[in-house]
């Protein structure tokens, strides 16, 4: 199991929550630390001082600001800044308006009675879950104080009104900004505040784990506790239809979650009904949710192993059972590649190969004989002993080629209007590909070679991204084949990226889409590949048209409040494997070809287009 510790970021979070609290005296900062008993409950609260008479308004702004973080005091401190009425009006649970930073308008008089802030909006957390904005959006608040002193005495300013606009950018997708519509957070807040955690559901035909990012308030009690109740309160209505649950309705967590040294005992009553076998998917989504078995975990809650109690009998370990749902791969030692040159004997150029990685071997590949491709991909091994492997090929990339492993040769299942978006396979073995020309993304069931048509609506995304149109370019399929990355282009030199559910129904057999989840915003960046990274990660490779800065790669967690992680990568073409210790391939541009490792040796000389098993 791998999980990253979280130390370095909450301290760095405190230190620019500190910061960005100007006016406020170091002195009259108090730690507060929280009686939790496990590690992951462990809180220091930063108690923001409350108000004081003589305080300007700009201070009484930015220490409400402040204390609006205050999830553990119930925002106590922060009701103490607002006017009576405001107090009234004010609802902290409604929902939080996430913005990068928030500073005092230029030019302000720190001792007016509107206090105007200014800040980037970058998307908006309700009931836990993080949706980020289309683009993020430039804002202005304005905020309105009233003097509550006493007549004679020292000015005791309170926050009587807020109202939000935007400056520039989508105003719809911004929604109202006011005391009513919840809190006003910057990103240092939230990952001090917030603790980041996935959930872990189940594909409709209980083959894998899906992770679902929430975000969840420290110092209130049990992480652990909390995790389990939002298990038992089921999916939400955005992932239905996409992910289930083994949670039967009416279950009960008996007691909170406790913890006897790393092992976490969970108790739950209606379960008596359950199979040998519905019990086994239950412990594995409670095993994956509580021990955040994630490869890309945020937070480590300090709980290595999950006893599951019914009430029936000696309560059961189920550590090890979503072992059998990861859809992470192994670290693998080869790629698919093309073939660019012709000075190999018996190798043609366009042919695909399998290149070892970090090697100089490069052999035939036993799949997609025959045919110049591109792009090739394979699945693992499936249940028959099949390995499928498909590609693009003809003029233009607009065939799409299937081998379907039975030893016949490969054939065209797909020739589109416009050139086809590189194909993908998910753990389960469905293929992925998408006509650009017709905005259609295309499947094909395991076992099939008939194509189906996947209806996107590029008209409702592009007034939702508040542009005149959007095109298809780019698709990947996740791994759990519960979600599909699509980049969408305004044709512009502008790409975005979206994430969507995959919903299947027993009376349709080609999957439909879900509501589409920005993906945190990648500027004015133009996307040359994406890739699924981790289960709860995109990659991308991106590059700036106006700069002759190399191309960046990228790593954005879906549903998170973070910053992206960039690395310089000069290539075309990117290849990343779920499994975290296997380093990324990049396909390096030039008429030559070569693979190299991301910030690693290159190898492959004449190849190009590499991918990893999916």
């Amino acid at each position: 199991m791998s999980r990253a510790r979280r130390g370095t970021p909450v301290l760095l979070a405190l230190c620019l929550l500190l910061a960005a609290c100007a006016g406020i005296p170091s002195s009259g900062m108090t730690e507060v630390p929280d009686r939790a008993v496990a590690p992951a409950d462990a809180y220091v609260h930063v108690r923001v001082p409350g108000p004081e008479p003589g305080l300007d308004p700009r201070t009484v702004v930015a220490r409400f600001l402040a204390a609006s973080a205050g999830f553990d005091e119930d925002f106590a401190t922060a009701r103490r800044f607002l006017s009576a009425s405001a107090a009234t009006s004010w609802q902290p649970s409604a929902g939080i308006l996430v913005v990068d930073a928030l500073t005092p308008e230029k030019g302000g008089d720190p001792t007016s009675p509107q206090q105007v802030e200014r800040g980037t909006a970058l998307g908006r957390l309700d009931g836990g879950r993080y949706v980020p904005l289309p683009a993020p959006v430039k804002v202005r608040l304005t905020f309105s104080l009233v003097d509550a002193a006493v007549q004679g005495g020292s000015a005791e300013w309170r926050v009587g009104a807020l109202s939000g606009a935007p400056v520039e950018g989508a105003a719809d997708a911004l929604g109202e900004i006011d005391l009513s519509t919840g809190l006003v957070l910057d990103r240092a807040s939230v990952a001090y505040a917030l603790a980041p955690l996935n959930l872990w559901w189940l594909t409709p035909d209980h083959q894998r784990l899906v992770p679902e990012p929430v975000f969840l308030p420290q110092g209130r009690g049990s992480l652990a506790t909390a995790l389990v109740q939002l298990l038992l309160a089921g999916p939400p209505t955005r992932l239905q239809g996409a992910v289930t649950t083994a949670v039967p309705r009416g279950t009960v967590l008996q007691q909170p979650v406790t913890l006897d040294t790393s092992t976490a005992q969970v108790q739950l009553s209606g379960l008596d009904a359950l199979s040998a076998a519905q019990r086994e998917l239950l412990g594995a989504q409670l095993s994956a949710t509580l021990t955040q078995s994630d490869l890309g975990a945020d937070l480590e809650l300090g709980i290595d192993k999950v006893a599951l109690a019914t009430g029936v009998g000696a309560p059961v370990d189920v550590t090890g059972l979503a072992a059998g749902y990861d859809p992470a791969p192994k670290a693998e030692k080869t790629v698919l590649a093309v073939r660019l040159d012709k000075k190999h004997p018996g190798v043609r150029a366009g042919q695909v190969v399998v290149a070892t990685v970090g090697g100089s071997s490069a052999t035939a590949y036993s799949g997609l004989r025959g045919r110049a491709l591109s792009f090739p991909v394979r699945t693992g091994v499936g249940r028959a002993g099949v390995v499928r492997s498909a590609a693009l090929g003809g003029t233009g990339r607009r065939e799409l080629v299937l081998d379907d492993g039975t030893g016949l040769a490969p054939r065209t299942v797909y020739t589109g209007r416009g050139s086809l978006a590189a194909p993908s396979f998910d753990g389960t073995g469905w293929l992925w590909s998408g006509d650009t020309a017709t905005g259609q993304l295309l499947v094909v069931a395991p076992g099939s070679t008939e194509v189906g048509q996947v209806p996107l609506d590029l008209g409702a995304l592009a007034q939702r991204y508040g542009v005149p149109r959007l095109s298809l370019k780019l698709v990947h399929v996740a791994p759990d084949g519960a979600r599909v990355a699509v980049v969408l282009t305004t044709g512009k030199q502008r790409d975005v990226v979206v994430v969507l559910p995959v919903v299947r129904r027993e009376a349709t057999p080609v999957p439909l889409l879900g509501e589409a989840l920005p993906l945190a915003s990648t500027g004015d960046q133009v996307v040359r590949d994406v890739e699924w990274a981790q289960p709860s990660s995109v990659a991308l490779l991106t590059s700036n048209p106006g700069s002759k800065a190399q191309p960046s790669f990228r790593v954005v967690p879906v549903g998170r409040v973070s910053s992206t992680v960039d690395e310089t990568a000069g290539a075309e073409t990117v290849a990343v494997s779920a499994n975290p210790d296997q380093p990324p391939v990049l396909g390096l541009p030039g008429t030559g070809g070569q693979l190299q490792l991301l910030k690693g040796k290159t190898f492959g000389a004449g190849l190009t287009q590499p991918s990893f098993q999916e």
